[in-house]
């Protein structure tokens, strides 16, 4: 229940807690059309901002990490550093506050991790009044704050308490992690059906998981659709602090089928795909429309890697083919721009003042901030949208503008040689940056500014037929190649298998029976999110350590994940088959064999060679082949292919033959 009271909100907690809250919820107001299409629009984008106040047990902002050992200089008590973090919230809301005095703004950009460190458990929380009413209670702030959830708005890392019955640790019940009720976030907002320019209650933005606004500015509209990426902290928030209690009785965990943090996770991320889509392709062709962003809280770079249906590659293929100019993302505690595929920015501001400044980069990073909070300002017109990146101090550290029809292009030159006379090598290729108007060379720095992704430089190359199967590049020891045949490099036997793998010791957390699926899940995705992080692309192969398995699901869960979730396509399945009767114990072994049948056993890897990209309750590595071994070719058996071939050109040759004798018998008797 709410009453208005002298502009005072009066409201009852609509969760845990029965008591009465008193805190002024300010309204968005009404918004003014534009005048025209040239006419310039203001809004801002924050992220990663809901801080702690000071009084609490470890201080305000990312003092938190001073009890923690961590931040150095920034935890030297009463030093400008000390007052730059401890302040760092209320910093970047009064530049924000500079900006949107000077430029009133139409609205905000608010991309998840809203309060730390576990969100909110009801509508009455404190965080309400202190993070986010009375922080930005200023009228310039009286607009709508489109909000998304972050991890932390889950619990941090741990379970959700309202969804999954939060985490079995001690040290999660103390406070630090997984109290969270995320959809208090929801019912904060009471006028889901609100559109753009209506004056709206309050302030808040969120009708649900996902989500879509249209803004019709007059001369044009903008399409902006809001998404939940959490499934990219499945490890977090399935399996840390001894995992969930997995109560799941929550209505939206039910009525997805599901009984576990992971499966709700996958299957949510599903339905935000299918949201992106159907919206997208439903305003597909309406011209009026000259923006479209989506707002989520992990950048594109955290998502499962691969071109699966639930993969990075889906999402990147829907912004492209629907012509989205800007994905909106925090989660990294930095200010940068990405350009993330053709004609797509992403724009991180995930150091709003919440948590400590941390920083990072991704291989799609044009800029990233150095120290320091901040926020982005965008300024917009129907053609242009420039993107100011703010500190905490004031400082424009950087100014991205983004062409709404880019007005350059990349040219390519033709491939060079290929660099390997026997099979599989590298070409090279140049390229340039044209531009549309003149038609001649310009800056590449044209190009990369309008978003535009440099064509590959380098490419794989073939001196004679495409091999079947791509196990391998090198052969020998001197990297000479007598021939080729069905893919491989022949000399002497022998033949490294060139490429990266995967390995991934799962058995280290003891899966509960209902739920161990979601625990690999997790497992694996953490591992290959590390190994993409940490600049590895594994695709080739994958192997998988089970310490103990005790049904042929398990190893053929192992596989479908694999191949179908993960898009890795050569793998060995290795486990310990234990607690099974005799006949089950050796269709487990043959069922094991078959997988280990296609390239056989993987040699074991020098720890030198194969960095480590562990993460909770994961063990993994990454491991080139080229430095652990090779693999022995069985020759007898591609003796018998050749054989076999030439067998099959000598029966093909006499039955021309037959047939030609034949042809001119029949001229005769005509």
């Amino acid at each position: 229940m709410r009453l208005g009271l002298a502009g005072l909100t009066l409201a009852t907690a609509t969760q845990s807690n029965a008591s009465w809250c008193f805190f002024t919820k300010y309204p968005a107001e009404e918004g003014r059309p534009l005048r025209n299409e040239e006419e310039v629009v203001h809004f801002l984008s924050i992220g990663d901002w809901g801080s702690q106040p000071a009084s609490l047990m470890n201080g305000g902002s990312m003092h938190a990490a001073c009890s923690q050992n961590r931040g150095q200089a920034r935890c030297s008590y009463h030093s400008d550093s000390w007052y730059r973090e401890e302040n760092a919230q209320q910093n970047v809301r009064d530049q924000m506050l500079k900006v949107a005095k000077k430029n009133p703004i139409k609205f905000v950009v608010n991309v998840g991790d809203n309060f730390y460190f576990e969100g909110v458990t009801d509508t009455c929380h404190w965080h309400w009044r202190d993070s986010f009413e009375n922080m930005y209670s200023d009228p310039a702030f009286h607009v709508p704050f489109l909000s998304v959830l972050g991890n932390h708005d889950y619990g941090g890392d741990c379970c959700a308490r309202e969804l999954f019955g939060g985490c079995n640790s001690a040290e999660a019940w103390l406070g630090f992690g997984g109290n969270a009720h995320p959809t208090a976030q929801f019912e904060y907002d009471t006028h889901h059906d609100w559109q753009w320019p209506e004056k709206k209650e309050g302030r808040w933005v969120m009708p649900y998981w996902n989500y879509q606004k249209i803004f019709d500015m007059g001369p044009y509209k903008v399409q902006i659709l809001a998404i939940d990426t959490n499934v990219c902290d499945i490890a977090k928030q399935c399996t840390r602090m001894g995992g969930c209690s997995n109560s799941a009785n929550h209505p939206e965990v039910k009525k997805r089928g599901c009984s576990s943090c992971g499966c709700f996770l996958r299957k949510l991320w599903l339905e935000q795909l299918e949201h992106l889509e159907r919206e997208l392709s439903l305003h597909q062709h309406d011209d009026s429309i000259k923006w479209r962003f989506v707002i989520g809280h992990h950048p594109h770079n955290f998502m499962y890697p691969g071109d699966g249906p639930s993969q990075r590659g889906r999402f990147l293929r829907i912004l492209q083919k629907y012509n989205v100019q800007v994905y909106f993302v925090g989660h990294v505690h930095s200010s940068r721009h990405d350009i993330i595929a053709e004609n797509v920015h992403q724009v991180m501001t995930g150091a709003s003042g919440g948590f400590e400044w941390q920083g990072g980069m991704s291989s799609d990073t044009i800029w990233s901030a150095g120290f320091g909070y901040g926020f982005a300002h965008m300024e917009m017109t129907s053609t242009e949208l420039k993107v100011n990146y703010i500190s905490d101090r004031g400082e424009v550290g950087k100014t991205v503008v983004i062409q709404q029809q880019p007005k350059y292009r990349y040219e390519a030159g033709g491939w060079g040689q290929c660099n390997n006379a026997c099979g599989k090598g590298k070409q090279e290729r140049k390229f340039k940056c044209i531009s549309d108007k003149t038609g001649s060379e310009v800056s590449e720095d044209n190009c990369v500014s309008s978003g535009l992704i440099k064509p590959n430089a380098q490419g794989e190359c073939y001196s004679s037929e495409k091999p079947k199967v791509e196990y391998c590049t090198q052969c020998g020891h001197d990297g000479s190649c007598s021939r080729c045949v069905n893919g491989f490099h022949l000399q002497n036997g022998k033949c490294t298998f060139a490429g990266r793998f995967l390995r991934v010791e799962y058995g280290v957390v003891a899966p509960a029976a209902d739920d161990w699926r979601d625990d690999l899940d997790a497992m694996l995705h953490a591992a290959l999110a590390n190994a993409t992080t940490a600049g590895y692309e594994v695709h080739t192969a994958a192997v998988f350590h089970a310490g103990e398995v005790d049904s042929a699901d398990h190893v053929k869960e192992v596989v479908r994940l694999a191949r179908v979730e993960y898009d890795l396509t050569h793998f060995v399945v290795e486990a310990v088959v234990a607690g099974q009767s005799e006949g089950d114990e050796k269709k487990m072994v043959a069922l094991l064999q078959k997988y280990k049948s296609d390239i056989g056993k993987f040699p074991d890897c020098d720890d030198a060679n194969c960095p480590d990209v562990s993460s909770i309750n994961t063990v993994a590595s990454v491991c080139d082949m080229k430095t652990c071994g090779s693999l022995a070719l069985d020759e007898s058996l591609i003796s018998l292919q050749e054989e076999n071939a030439a067998l099959r050109d000598q029966v093909k040759q006499a039955l021309l033959a037959q047939n030609a004798a034949l042809k001119e018998q029949l001229v005769e008797l005509v």
